[in-house]
């Protein structure tokens, strides 16, 4: 299925890249928000990705805006993993908040995500915030992803972003994290909507109690963990979770 936004992610300026442009260019109000179940569906149309940054993008801007703040104390990473990259609107946004410098170091970026009409995008996307990269997409649910499909990765810092879907339900998130963690310096940063069902924010926090306990108990090392609850700016004044979690892996 031809998506006209690859072609317009290859032909626009650099400096031109950045989610209001992206945003602007291809968000559709095709009637069917209802067909996202809230965000969560396995997109399957390009008309349904244009949908969700129509209904969406602003409560997914103003998420990563409040988190900014936390975003802005992350080392440039050597390595990103991004779970859940939809579209790839957290790497514009992350991009963004940092002006430029978050990817400037990247060698590898990993995308789990399974649409693989959203995927598309995201790969595309990523190649052109972070050039010197590479971009391996795997079309894959969580609870389909096995050390066997994540590449070798560059040493240095490794990024952990997940936007809405930490939250999700359906995967267990550390076996997850087993699966794409190797020894050295890891940062995980989750931003998703505040709510106590269907997943939700007890899963977030869940697996934030989890790590802090493996600090505790000397399986990680230097293990810090933040969260934070905030309204967002959208029109529908959302609430949102955020969760920045520092530690390093022993090797071996």
């Amino acid at each position: 299925m031809d998506d006209r936004a690859i072609g317009a992610i290859g032909d626009v300026a650099r400096g031109e890249l950045n989610f209001s442009w992206f945003r602007s260019a291809f968000r559709r109000d095709h009637g069917a928000k209802g067909a996202l179940d809230f965000g969560h569906a396995v997109i399957g149309t390009t008309d349904d990705l244009d949908q969700y940054l129509h209904s969406y993008g602003p409560m997914i801007r103003s998420q990563w805006e409040r988190i900014s703040h936390l975003l802005a104390a992350v080392e440039p990473p050597t390595t990103v993993f991004d779970y859940g990259c939809g579209q790839g609107l957290a790497g514009l946004l992350a991009n963004d908040l940092t002006r430029g410098r978050l990817f400037g170091q990247a060698r590898d970026i990993v995308l789990v995500e399974p649409s693989s009409l959203a995927l598309a995008r995201a790969v595309a996307l990523y190649a052109r915030l972070a050039p010197d990269a590479k971009v391996t997409a795997i079309n894959r649910r969580f609870d389909e992803v096995d050390k066997e499909q994540v590449p070798a990765t560059s040493p240095g810092a490794t990024l952990h972003l997940f936007s809405n879907s930490l939250d999700l339900p359906g995967f267990d998130a550390l076996t997850l994290l087993i699966a794409t963690v190797r020894a050295g310096r890891h940062t995980i940063l989750s931003v998703s909507h505040d709510r106590d069902f269907n997943g939700g924010s007890p899963q977030i926090e869940a697996l934030a109690a989890t790590m802090t306990q493996a600090g505790k108990d000397g399986h990680l090392i230097d293990c810090r963990s933040t969260v934070e609850r905030f309204t967002c700016d959208n029109p529908s004044r959302s609430a949102g979770i955020g969760w920045l979690c520092e530690f390093e892996v022993k090797d071996g």
